[in-house]
């Protein structure tokens, strides 16, 4: 991660000085997507391929619709200002979008990150005792590794009350997909009168058993570290005609 941010900073840095001589400061703002590509990239995250740019949601202080920068739902919400102005207006746009009504609760990222390209701004949402806000120069990003790494799924700073919360979520999801694909009036039993053997187990029941076993692994997988940042993600999100 810290050889791709020294090569990120770099890049951006010879940008901006382009930016300068040519006098384009009230034209940077088409980059910006080409900037949080470049970054989130160094974290092994394809951001166009996720669909991360432009969310469209309301704003609470209008009521109207605008579109977020760059938005990771549950994890960050990313606003870009045009260099030297003050990022707390982005700070305030991004939670002017997560209190919009737009956002879930089951979406609300736990970082907002905000930039003028020159100038990075990182605050960590949540628990009183877990929250920070700090601001650094792009040249300077390699050495906030730590603060970022979430970005590559190292969040250590996650609570225990938040992990348990996305556990409660992810048995959620499993169960209304398992019922989804079983259906509703399946009848297994359960706990001790369960099934000890595939020919004692209803069919259907264990299509979908191993079918989700085997999803389990691979999300586990993309989180742990098991191969390349998000490998089993791409695929659904490549070549959705394959996994219907």
């Amino acid at each position: 991660m810290r050889h791709n941010l020294d090569k990120f900073k770099l890049h951006w840095r010879e940008r901006l000085d382009s930016w300068t001589e040519a006098n384009q400061g009230a034209i940077e703002k088409k980059y910006a997507q080409s900037f949080w590509s470049d970054f989130l990239a160094c974290f092994g995250i394809s951001a166009a391929r996720m669909d991360l740019f432009e969310q469209d949601a309301k704003r609470a202080s209008t009521g109207n619709t605008g579109y977020i920068d760059l938005f990771w739902p549950s994890v960050v919400i990313g606003e870009a200002k045009k260099p030297g102005v003050d990022l707390q207006l982005a700070v305030d746009q991004a939670r002017d979008y997560l209190q919009g009504g737009s956002v879930s609760a089951t979406e609300q990222p736990r970082y907002i990150l905000a930039s003028d390209f020159e100038t990075f701004r990182l605050l960590r949402l949540g628990d009183p005792e877990q929250r920070f806000d700090v601001t650094f120069p792009l040249g300077e990003v390699t050495d906030h590794v730590d603060e970022l790494k979430f970005l590559a799924g190292y969040d250590e700073s996650m609570t225990r009350e938040e992990e348990q919360a996305a556990s409660i979520k992810a048995s959620k999801i499993m169960a209304n997909l398992f019922t989804a694909m079983a259906g509703d009036e399946v009848d297994e039993d359960v706990a001790d009168a369960a099934p000890t053997n595939p020919q004692d187990e209803d069919e259907e029941v264990q299509r979908t058993s191993v079918f989700l076993t085997r999803l389990l692994f691979l999300l586990f997988g993309d989180d742990a570290g098991l191969w390349e940042q998000d490998r089993y993600l791409s695929c659904p999100l490549r070549f959705p005609s394959d996994c219907r």
